[in-house]
């Protein structure tokens, strides 16, 4: 995976210049893939995703480099295996402190988890699986004005595919309470504005 920072220089330029780029390989990986980058509130960035580890299988994946690409710190989190963990976002609460989401699921007939990792300062702090009716797929999470977490994604069983649901998580990864579409759609993305849930 390529990590690269561009800035554009002036208006009438079409193309933008690249500051730096790095390929991000993680020891003993096959590859990486990220599905959300962050600019950290130290200048550096944190990158998330999956990577295969070699004779283990699939494990969610945070990098931090500094400003200049430079890798400071990597995480594997979750469960290994296949279809494994993937992580879809991140938010940096406080300098250092860093929640993840994604999916995990450890066999390949799992029905899969929806998933969310806390990280302090490079250092695994705690994770929180959620397995609320089938299989349960979070794909992205905002932050409300009490603190609170809100996951949005899908949950899905054998008679029903796709139900759209959201989690409100404690900063604990404690799940507070749940609300579930009840016609079929899986819910992408969320934000909190002026005290209102959009998604």
């Amino acid at each position: 995976v390529v990590l690269g920072v561009l800035a554009c220089v002036g208006m009438a330029v079409a193309q933008p210049n690249v500051m730096w780029n790095n390929d991000i390989v993680a020891q003993n990986g096959l590859y990486s893939r990220f599905n959300d980058v962050i600019v950290t509130s130290d200048g550096g960035f944190m990158a998330v995703g999956t990577m295969i580890v070699v004779d283990v299988g699939i494990r969610g994946y945070m990098v931090k480099t500094d400003a200049d690409g430079n890798i400071e710190w990597d995480a594997r989190v979750g469960w290994t295996g296949t279809p494994g963990t993937e992580l879809h976002e991140v938010i940096e609460t406080s300098p250092g402190t860093f929640y993840a989401v994604g999916t995990s699921a450890y066999f390949a007939d799992d029905n899969g988890k929806g998933y969310m990792v806390k990280i302090v300062n490079g250092e695994f702090d705690s994770e929180q699986y959620f397995d609320n009716v089938g299989r349960d797929i979070v794909n992205g999470f905002t932050l409300d004005s009490n603190g609170d977490f809100w996951l949005c994604g899908s949950t899905s069983t054998d008679e029903v595919q796709f139900f759209g649901q959201l989690l409100r998580v404690d900063d604990n990864l404690n799940q507070l309470s749940r609300l579930v579409y009840t016609q079929s759609t899986t819910l992408n993305t969320i934000e909190f504005h002026d005290g209102a849930l959009y998604t």
